[in-house]
């Protein structure tokens, strides 16, 4: 068995886009992989980069999958059409931009459908299977990057993205007979969900009603038909997540929070009856308190994972997540009874699903804590098969180990349990040290998917302990919601009480423990290490410090902070100053790493800048390190080497701090 190192990311697949034909007989995936230059090679970069092809697998039997795609370097978002001859997706195999392709089904030459300047963002096949909606920004070129920059809407950038374009966005109808692309309709806000009823006369889409509801992200549902391009909001200003319409459009299923308004509530699963009037129409949550979208937290996954409702065996099939896991769960679309398709109790996790609803047949993407993802099919009775083994290989070198049972735990005082794993490794450090992470959100989840930095630690020797404290997803409404208004209160009880528990549960309680975490988990690093001398080190990453400042800095601060923290800086001065870790910083001793993206859109770079000079000035043992080029993803989709980079240089703190 080989030792795992930050190197050995290299050699990860990642499985994603999972689509699946009517008729149920064949799926497609996409395969992406690292591909390392040649340095041989005159004129290669030097830098590793993700490499995407799509993949066709054939469900009858036990052939194994064949690529399809081999010009340009991603080929993403493939979908069979309808009548399952043709499969299109998107590609930038040739100007860089991505443009809208379709093949046959049986292989052979793609046509490049769209040659827009700006590139297609998503797309949807029509019923009739020779025409598809597309979104694009057409030809329109943005002014030039040292242009002044005139900005009027609070939401004018975006993690990921930087500055959002001014150009607006187009619905688009290609003609595969005719071979046009046409221009359709033009949407108040950058559409998403396209989906076409089932005669194929309307076309649904999820976009902002106007730039004030954008703001603070409300969508609405839009119905346009065809024949007279004329559009029609029929769901409005909520937070749409995903759309899933019956046969007859007398019925639409949508994703949102089963709070209106309140992102912090677990995501539902709404049902609204079109048939009715619209005085009398009624909306419903079908879900109550479970989370019908998956958030379990994962460093291994690129690419797409639809998760979108999905019509199957006289129900409606959802992504359920629930303590830490995710699996498919079938809803009754009458009484909204739950059925769960997988054992409570399965160390796994569901990350994306399609499904057909004539055969029955689900093809599903897979993570198991010791297995990164897969490919799997499930028959409609119930058996299921392994489609892919892609990593295979990487697993028989490696071993990857799996943690403790779930592990309970309550702060003092409190009657909430908060669960934990420990992941313990195969030979342990002279020093038996502990790493305990915080996962980010904090509207997520840590439980039962692959995750390489833990397998990483363990590997160099590390003890790690990882939970879901209050605040977290998948357990409730109250458990997500009761620190609204009060971080660093009930979550840092929590994450205390698990590192506590994990100590007087290791073979040496007087083990060294070591603090880290990204995003939310970066805040909570902050706000340990100034109110507990506890940590031997820490590792801060893409942290929050102060509150007062992210409110106007980051992209979603303005509406993020006054719901999360209760409050605007103005207004509430204090109340965002008490819930700052700057506010305590000069409480701290641990010696502390801080790690951030230059184009950290999410929690600006300000907020580590500003956690560092205080350290520094302190006279606290720090060092800050910045990525260029990255956003809030470095650790799981930013460019290898710094990812590889990153991993390394949080191992080298905690050794040089034992």
């Amino acid at each position: 068995m080989a030792k795992l190192s930050a190197s050995s990311l290299l050699e990860l697949v990642f499985v994603s886009s999972p689509a699946i034909q009517v008729g149920g007989a064949r799926a497609l995936a996409v395969h992406t992989h690292i591909y390392v230059p040649d340095q041989a090679e005159e004129g290669a970069s030097d830098a590793p980069e993700y490499h995407s092809q799509v993949y066709l697998y054939t469900l009858a039997g036990d052939d194994a999958p064949v690529q399809l795609t081999y010009n340009g370097t991603c080929n993403i978002a493939p979908a069979f059409s309808p009548d399952g001859s043709k499969i299109a997706f998107l590609s930038n195999r040739e100007d860089g931009a991505m443009q809208l392709c379709v093949m046959p089904v049986g292989g052979g030459e793609a046509k490049v459908i769209t040659k827009f300047e700006r590139g297609v963002s998503s797309f949807r096949w029509h019923p009739d299977s020779k025409h598809l909606a597309l979104v694009s920004r057409g030809d329109t070129l943005e002014p030039s990057a040292d242009s002044p920059k005139v900005i009027v809407n609070k939401r004018y950038k975006w993690d990921g993205q930087g500055l959002l374009p001014e150009v607006d966005t187009t619905i688009y109808l290609a003609d595969l007979a005719k071979g046009s692309v046409d221009a359709f309709v033009k949407p108040s806000g950058d559409p998403a969900q396209l989906t076409f009823s089932e005669d194929g006369k309307s076309l649904y889409y999820i976009a902002a009603a106007d730039a004030a509801a954008e703001d603070i992200w409300q969508k609405s549902v839009w119905r346009v038909s065809l024949a007279k391009k004329s559009r029609k909001e029929v769901i409005s200003g909520v937070l749409v997540q995903g759309i899933t319409l019956t046969a007859g459009e007398d019925d639409l299923y949508y994703t949102a929070p089963s709070e209106v308004g309140n992102f912090a509530s677990p995501t539902g699963l709404w049902h609204v009856a079109f048939s009715k009037s619209p005085k009398k129409r009624q909306v419903r949550c079908m879900s109550g308190e479970l989370e019908v979208a998956p958030s379990v937290g994962g460093d291994s996954s690129y690419g797409n994972y639809p998760n979108t409702p999905t019509h199957v065996d006289g129900g409606l099939l959802i992504n359920l997540n629930r303590a830490g896991h995710s699996g498919l769960a079938l809803v009754d679309m009458d009484d909204g009874s739950i059925t769960n398709w997988h054992a409570p109790d399965e160390t796994r996790a569901v990350t994306a699903f399609a499904a057909d609803e004539s055969s029955g047949r689900v093809v599903m993407t897979i993570e198991h804590p010791d297995q990164p993802a897969e490919l799997y099919l499930r028959e409609s009775s119930g058996n299921e098969r392994q489609l892919s083994h892609v990593n295979a290989a990487f697993t028989k070198r490696y071993k990857p180990l799996m943690p403790s049972e779930v592990q309970h735990t309550r702060a003092e005082g409190s009657e909430v349990d908060v669960p934990y794993w420990v992941l313990s490794p195969a030979k342990a450090r002279d020093d038996e040290a502990v790493v305990v992470q915080v996962h980010g959100g904090p509207h997520a989840n840590y439980g039962y998917r692959f995750m390489f930095e833990f397998q990483f630690l363990a590997a160099q020797g590390y003890t790690v302990v990882y939970g879901n404290p209050r605040g977290g997803s998948s357990y409730g409404h109250d458990f997500a919601t009761v620190g609204l208004g009060g971080y660093g209160t009930h979550d840092a009880d929590d994450v205390l009480a698990i590192t506590n528990a994990a100590k007087a549960a290791h073979s040496n309680p007087d083990a060294p423990v070591h603090l880290t975490g990204g995003s939310y988990g970066g805040f909570m690093t902050n706000w340990l290490t100034s109110h507990t001398d506890m940590f031997q080190s820490a590792v801060t990453q893409r942290s929050i410090c102060n509150w007062l400042s992210f409110y106007g800095s980051s992209d979603i601060g303005y509406h993020f902070a006054a719901r999360e923290v209760a409050g605007n800086p103005w207004d509430d001065t204090d109340k965002l100053w008490q819930q700052s870790p700057l506010r305590y910083v000069a409480n701290v001793k641990t010696p502390t790493l801080v790690i951030h993206a230059e184009y950290d859109h999410r929690c600006p770079i300000e907020q580590a800048e500003q956690w560092f000079i205080a350290l520094r000035q302190l006279g606290v043992d720090t060092k800050l390190i910045r990525y260029p080029d990255e956003g809030h993803e470095l650790s799981r989709s930013g460019r290898p080497d710094r990812r590889i980079h990153r991993l390394e240089a949080i191992v080298d703190w905690f050794k040089k701090h034992p």
